[in-house]
């Protein structure tokens, strides 16, 4: 276990920093946008099972991606306060 918490302990101190930190959210935003786009273009042209369920998949992760981003920015930081602070983000 002490491994596993080492682990998260060194990824965290990467993922929050403040130059790696707004990368991730840009990427996240882009896969946003690019996932909304291919679902809007694919939804009136219907098609086969594999592809409604490519379509369904990609409408999924776009939800998860936004239910995560609150959690992690909003529930998280400002409501919660269960993320220490770090480098002036909103909320703390």
């Amino acid at each position: 276990m002490a491994v596993v918490t080492g682990h998260m302990d060194l990824l965290r101190t990467w993922y929050r920093s403040s130059l790696a930190q707004p990368v991730l959210v840009a990427l996240f935003l882009f896969q946003l946008r690019s996932e909304a786009r291919l679902i809007w273009a694919k939804i009136p042209r219907g098609g086969d099972v594999y592809s409604s369920v490519q379509t369904a998949t990609g409408a999924y992760l776009s939800v998860y991606i936004v239910s995560h981003l609150i959690a992690v920015f909003i529930l998280g930081r400002i409501y919660l306060r269960s993320i220490p602070p770090s480098h002036g983000l909103p909320g703390n």
